[in-house]
C-alpha cells in the first residue's frame, strides 16, 4: 500500500518553520528591548553623573552675573558665568577627569580647547561655547528620557 507523506512532511516542514519565527522572533524583540534599556540607563547616568552638575553649575554662575546686572544697570560688561575661575575650572576639571565616559565628544573637545589658551579673551570666547553645547546636550538628553526641557535652551544654547 502506497501511503503519501507529502502532507506529513509539509505540515512538519511548516511547523518548524512556526516555531523558528517564534523563537528568533522573541529572542531579537528581547534583545531590541534589552538594546534600548541599556541605552535609556546610560542616558539616565549621563544626566545624573555629568550633564546636571555641570548644567547647575553654570547656571547658578550666570545667574549671579544676572543678579548683579540687575544691581548695576550702568555696566557695560556682557553676560559671564561670576564664579572664581580656578574654582570653577577644578570642579569642571573633576567632573572630566572622574565622569569623561558620560560626556560627548563633541563636549570633550570644546572642554579641551577651552583649556588650551591662556589669552582671557579667546578663553572668554571657547567658554562661552563650551556652555552653549553643554546647555544643547542637556537639555536634548531630558528631551530623549522624556523629561521637562527648554525647547528654546535647545535650539539656542542660552540659559532661559
Amino acid at each position: 500500500m502506497w501511503v503519501d507523506h507529502k502532507p506529513v512532511a509539509t505540515a512538519i516542514a511548516g511547523f518548524i518553520s512556526a516555531l523558528l519565527i517564534f523563537v528568533l522572533k522573541d529572542a531579537v524583540w528581547q534583545s531590541r528591548v534589552t538594546r534600548l534599556q541599556k541605552l535609556e540607563d546610560f542616558r539616565q547616568k549621563q544626566l545624573e553623573k555629568f550633564y546636571a552638575p555641570l548644567y547647575i553649575f553654570y547656571r547658578e554662575s550666570y545667574s549671579r552675573f544676572d543678579y548683579w546686572h540687575s544691581q548695576n544697570l550702568d555696566t557695560v560688561l556682557e553676560k559671564q558665568a561670576f564664579f572664581e575661575a580656578k574654582d570653577a575650572e577644578k570642579f569642571v576639571e573633576s567632573l572630566f577627569t572622574e565622569q569623561s565616559v558620560y560626556a560627548s565628544k563633541e563636549l570633550i573637545i570644546l572642554w579641551t580647547n577651552f583649556k588650551a589658551v591662556n589669552d582671557k579673551v579667546e578663553k572668554k570666547k571657547r567658554r562661552s561655547f563650551f556652555v552653549e553645547e553643554l546647555i544643547k546636550e542637556y537639555n536634548s538628553l531630558r528631551k530623549d528620557l522624556n523629561l521637562n526641557y527648554s525647547e528654546k535652551e535647545v535650539i539656542s544654547g542660552v540659559f532661559d
